[in-house]
């Protein structure tokens, strides 16, 4: 909906105030920037060509994009960019008017290369290359074990000064769809029960913020 397109572009927004704040001096157009775990429609992608980022790579575990929900993606930011510019502050790039037919015209058209399949965890990219790597409800998905490896490849990857900004959705997913539930029901299994209940396809590992920090701890960002 248009209202969750909105909601999804605010937080983008929110993840590059982050490096606004704690990132280095470099213009926007100068930054490179990574993604893990992007989906279907790219919208956070888009969202950051759009506030002026113009070199992204963006990589999925599995080639989850489709062209015709990205084409939507671009005419939803053409529909809604009065509102997106409302509740980001910002003044927002116009979108192009492209039918966009395959990957190789998202690129030269957004500066953004999807790659996948591909392991976030052994990206192949040379080291201190990106300036901000972020993610969007992506980190909950991945077992600790795997994300630990993408963490250690994320502090290779960073600049010296370079940022890593996660939204990270804590709460049992269930309970979007399932009102009889809570937000944290999850929590109340033990692992031998909740692995039953635990779906390959939206697979949630419950680790929590303290989890979360040590894992980037010993990664070695600060």
């Amino acid at each position: 909906s248009a209202d969750e397109f909105v909601e999804k572009v605010r937080l983008a927004h929110e993840r590059l105030k982050r490096w606004e704040e704690f990132g280095s001096t470099k213009p926007l157009g100068e930054i490179q920037c990574f993604e893990f775990g992007a989906g279907w429609d790219l919208i956070g992608p888009l969202a950051y060509w759009s506030f002026g980022i113009n070199r992204q790579i963006v990589v999925d575990i599995r080639p989850n994009l489709r062209i015709e929900l990205l084409q939507d993606s671009i005419q939803k930011f053409r529909d809604c960019r009065e509102r997106c510019e409302k509740v980001t502050g910002r003044k927002l790039r116009q979108m192009p008017a492209i039918s966009l037919q395959n990957q190789d015209q998202l690129r030269s058209a957004f500066g953004i290369q999807y790659m996948a399949p591909l392991d976030a965890a052994k990206t192949g990219l040379a080291p201190n290359n990106v300036d901000f790597i972020s993610t969007n409800s992506t980190l909950e998905h991945i077992p600790a074990e795997s994300l630990g490896r993408i963490m250690r490849e994320s502090k290779r990857i960073l600049i010296d000064d370079g940022i890593a900004c996660h939204f990270i959705d804590m709460k049992d997913h269930f309970s979007y769809f399932d009102r009889s539930i809570t937000k944290y029901q999850f929590l109340t299994y033990p692992d031998v029960l909740w692995n039953l209940f635990n779906s390959s396809i939206s697979y949630q590992n419950r680790l929590r913020f303290e989890d979360y920090h040590r894992i980037f701890t010993e990664a070695g960002l600060t």
